[in-house]
């Protein structure tokens, strides 16, 4: 019967015969089982990994957010020039014609809003 564990690639680790020297070395110093140890580190790694996937997600939503805020920016800069230079006029509309107004300023691509735009917000 052979052994399972030596073609699964998933249950084997290799590791340099000078680290595995080592790692015994350490691990005969400070009395430790080497079975152990290595286990606790495997599970230490695994947990390591899970935290770094949780930081690039949330790196993800950030960079999310903060287009998505832009965007707003920008809609809210649009509408707002535009509503506020329709009543200096004297030209507001109905509030049919003012919605029609705002769902056509959504459909154009926002530019990005930069320098002195950003402090009439």
């Amino acid at each position: 019967m052979t052994d399972p564990m030596k073609n699964d690639p998933l249950k084997t680790l290799k590791i340099d015969a000078e680290i595995y020297d080592r790692l015994r070395a350490y691990c005969d110093q400070n009395s430790i089982r080497f079975a152990d140890f290595t286990e606790e580190m495997l599970e230490n790694a695994i947990g390591e990994n899970e935290a770094v996937r949780a930081l690039d997600e949330a790196r993800l939503l950030t960079e999310q957010m903060d287009a998505e805020r832009e965007k707003a920016y920008a809609r809210g800069f649009q509408e707002g020039f535009c509503l506020a230079f329709s009543a200096a006029l004297g030209r507001m509309g109905t509030p049919d014609q003012q919605a029609g107004l705002r769902r056509a300023l959504r459909n154009r691509p926002a530019r990005k809003i930069t320098g002195p735009q950003l402090e009439l917000f």
